[in-house]
């Protein structure tokens, strides 16, 4: 019986935990502001021009049932060049995706489960139409 109850709450803890990925291994694609979807140049737009100057991170999601989050776990250094161990994390529900090459821009989209982003972006530049945009296809992993 006992064994029984131990074996019960590992398959319980291991299907309560969390899944992650590191986006930077995951196959992506750069595409420039023109070949983006509608609704998420609309996004990238509105933000760049409705945004006041500050620091929060924005993320949205288009997918019914996603939910996106962000959080930055590193250690803060006064100047840019000095940044170590940076970790950008975005949880999607329960799945966590990871990136350490710097700061990417935001807002974080996802639509049809493909996240949108670019580390090019600066909003309060308004460059969001000149910029890059990295394209990730998350259907496997948010399946």
């Amino acid at each position: 019986m006992n064994k029984l109850i131990i074996f019960t709450m590992c398959v319980l803890f291991y299907s309560c935990s969390t899944s992650k990925f590191n986006l930077e291994k995951l196959n992506s694609k750069k595409v420039e502001y023109e070949k983006l979807p509608e609704q998420i140049k609309g996004v990238y737009s509105d933000y760049a021009i409705k945004t006041p100057m500050n620091f929060e991170v924005v993320t949205k999601s288009f997918d019914e049932g996603y939910e996106l989050n962000y959080k930055y776990s590193g250690e803060e250094k006064p100047y840019v060049s000095e940044v170590a161990n940076n970790e950008e994390i975005i949880k999607i529900n329960n799945i966590e995706f990871t990136m350490t090459n710097g700061y990417a821009g935001y807002p974080f989209v996802l639509l049809d489960k493909t996240l949108y982003m670019s580390y090019e972006l600066n909003l309060h530049k308004a460059n969001y139409d000149k910029v890059k945009y990295i394209v990730i296809d998350l259907s496997k992993e948010l399946q």
